[in-house]
């Protein structure tokens, strides 16, 4: 099935909102994804700090269980 690429939500405040995710996932499954790509395809990983990333992946895979969803995180960095 089709994986699709996620974007990250920020709050007013310029930092990344959770509160969203769960009703994202939903949303991805009854449009037929089997899975999401987070924390990479948009470019904001290199925007994120370790602990927001970290949060996103939590999330993702709470709501990705939630809805059968798969979920792969992209892990990668701008530093060696």
């Amino acid at each position: 099935g089709q994986y699709c690429a996620t974007v990250t939500e920020f709050g007013p405040d310029g930092l990344v909102s959770v509160k969203n995710v769960d009703r994202y996932a939903a949303h991805l499954k009854r449009e037929g994804c089997a899975g999401v790509f987070v924390n990479g395809t948009s470019g904001e990983m290199m925007s994120l700090s370790v602990s927001e990333r970290e949060a996103l992946a939590e999330a993702w895979k709470k709501a990705g269980d939630a809805h059968g969803l798969k979920v792969i995180v992209h892990c990668g960095c701008d530093a060696t």
